[in-house]
């Protein structure tokens, strides 16, 4: 398995107007096995952010924004999705889970294709404008 190239990723949390404070940073991955290429995000399991309905009009503490916004629940779990080519993902997954030093759950997500993989990499290299909600 070979680390082709990282790059950082954030998904945005609290309302929507919320600017880059307020996101939580991971990292894209891109590997090669066998000549296949993978993608492996570092994210969270079951990612709920709580915010009162003030917060999400942005009219918290008086009409300042910033106060009460999402925040990261305590038993959120880390995990690592992976977007492979499906006769390899569990193979893949496998080699994935023993070279990660935390040892974090694998799992695929219906969010996270290859599609979906080299689109964020166009994005966060600057090739395109415009911003993920997550």
């Amino acid at each position: 398995m070979i680390i082709l190239r990282t790059a950082q990723w954030r998904r945005r949390m609290g309302y929507r107007g919320a600017g880059p404070a307020h996101a939580v940073a991971g990292q894209l991955t891109v590997i090669n096995w066998r000549g296949h290429t993978a993608y492996v995000r570092e994210n969270y399991r079951s990612l709920t952010f709580y915010t009162s309905s003030n917060a999400r009009l942005g009219i918290a503490g008086g009409g300042r924004r910033g106060k009460n916004l999402g925040q990261l629940p305590a038993d959120a779990q880390q995990i690592l999705e992976l977007a492979a080519p499906a006769p390899h993902w569990q193979t893949i997954a496998d080699l994935v889970h023993q070279a990660d030093a935390h040892h974090r759950p694998v799992v695929r997500s219906h969010n996270f294709t290859i599609p979906t993989a080299q689109y964020l990499l166009r994005l966060y290299d600057g090739q395109l404008s415009g911003t993920i909600a997550g």
